[in-house]
């Protein structure tokens, strides 16, 4: 039972240690095979994190027509941080790539072509990566001002106290609300999910995005919340744990009252709250592509139906000492 993160393709360290502690590893999803940062090649060699990454041919394309954006940004904007702002209202990846392709030709006239959804998602979540990499070093930046001060009042205090590390402070802000629906629609067709995708557990860190799925999916519901990850420390609880979410995913309506998530020591109390969410009768394209309208939304009898579990680990703010 190994969790998928979604959706994002970047993942900081404190969550990937966590996670792969607790549930034995994480899937990732990729844009790229070519330029891992070395931050993730270190992580992916001493934790169990499955790097997925689409079969194609077309990598350098990709890479070429990302840093054309890249000077596009850079010239027109100072970098590829305003588009947060300037896109933040399109929820669907094309538009993103078609209204940034448009003003680097300078809407020009330009042969036609058929589209490819994969390529504008990956060209997306690379945009989106490099904004979420660039606001982590931010945020610890900002957390080592912190820790600095907290040392300079604690010398001068005469406390022997070293206070917290960098990797302690979470992120300030939620990069799952910057283009939730594009970022949602733009993973699900990276990650190739067909409508028979077998996914024990849906992982994420953005309660934005969780926000996003129940505005999306009323249906869907709080099945528990953790001070901290629950966590199995052997097989047989691992197994308890994976015989569990096999029957929440294929649960009738009837059965949902009667599944309570077997009992087990948590972990990362002082860091994390794990909440675990249930989206019955849906496909996952039907719970990830926003786009979709209620009626879309039906619960019709068709490949792939099944309840979908979701969780969310949300980070914990360290508690500032009282002087």
């Amino acid at each position: 039972m190994i969790p998928v993160y979604f959706p994002f393709t970047h993942i900081t360290a404190p969550v990937a240690e966590a996670v792969c502690r607790c549930f034995g590893g994480i899937a990732l999803h990729r844009p790229l095979k070519q330029e891992l940062p070395s931050s993730l090649t270190a992580l992916a060699q001493r934790l169990p994190i499955d790097i997925r990454v689409p079969d194609r041919q077309d990598e350098q394309q990709l890479i070429n027509l990302y840093h054309a954006y890249r000077k596009w940004c850079d010239f027109h904007e100072g970098g590829i941080g305003p588009l947060k702002n300037r896109f933040n209202g399109v929820d669907d990846a094309e538009t993103f790539v078609t209204q940034i392709r448009s003003e680097i030709l300078g809407r020009r006239p330009r042969e036609a072509v058929v589209p490819d959804p994969l390529l504008s998602a990956r060209l997306f979540l690379l945009a989106a990566q490099d904004y979420d990499m660039a606001q982590e070093t931010v945020d610890q930046a900002i957390a080592a001002s912190e820790i600095n001060m907290a040392l300079m009042v604690a010398a001068l205090k005469g406390d022997a106290e070293t206070g917290n590390s960098v990797s302690d402070y979470p992120a300030r802000d939620d990069p799952g609300a910057f283009m939730t629906g594009a970022r949602l629609l733009s993973w699900y067709r990276l990650a190739g999910m067909g409508a028979d995708a077998d996914v024990d557990l849906l992982l994420t860190t953005s309660p934005a995005v969780c926000e996003a799925l129940i505005n999306h999916v009323p249906t869907g519901f709080l099945v528990k919340s953790w001070d901290g990850i629950p966590c199995s420390e052997d097989d047989g609880q691992r197994a308890l744990w994976a015989a569990y979410l096999a029957d929440a995913v294929a649960a009738k309506p009837q059965e949902r009252g009667e599944l309570f998530p077997p009992e087990l020591p948590a972990a990362f109390a002082e860091d994390f709250v794990f909440s675990l969410y249930l989206f019955p009768d849906l496909t996952l394209e039907q719970l990830l592509n926003l786009t979709l309208s209620g009626d879309d939304v039906s619960h019709a009898i068709q490949p792939g139906i099944r309840n979908i579990p979701v969780g969310l680990l949300e980070t914990k703010r360290p508690e500032k000492k009282s002087s």
